[in-house]
């Protein structure tokens, strides 16, 4: 597992591309120990990325393996968030990709410096 372990941070989180980030779920309470601290990545993309992130929540409607669903309020990362829901432990659909995809593409080339992040 790669973790982002800068600049005080402490993040599952990994840049795939200096565009394209990749992080676990993010989550409250008990859950945020092991997950991502959803106050603490919405700190992370405010202050690495203000203004030019857009998440990709990929979380299933129903309940994960170990209970978390995704189901955070978008606010709490400034309603910079797309949910398509792909089912846990299952491969998506395609019209699912396809979605997510055009989505993405549309966000990266509004804005050279957009970034999008993903998790589900």
């Amino acid at each position: 597992k790669r973790r982002y372990k800068r600049q005080g941070f402490d993040l599952d989180l990994t840049y795939i591309t200096s565009r394209i980030i990749a992080m676990a779920t993010p989550a409250f309470g008990q859950h945020g120990v092991y997950r991502n601290d959803i106050h603490v990545v919405s700190r992370f993309l405010s202050f690495r990325h203000y203004g030019c992130f857009f998440v990709f929540n990929l979380c299933d409607t129903f309940l994960s393996s170990d209970g978390v669903t995704g189901n955070y309020n978008p606010n709490m990362l400034f309603n910079q968030v797309q949910r398509i829901p792909f089912e846990d432990h299952g491969p998506p659909l395609l019209t699912e990709i396809i979605q997510f995809c055009e989505e993405a593409q549309q966000w990266m080339l509004k804005n050279k410096h957009n970034v999008i992040a993903v998790h589900c």
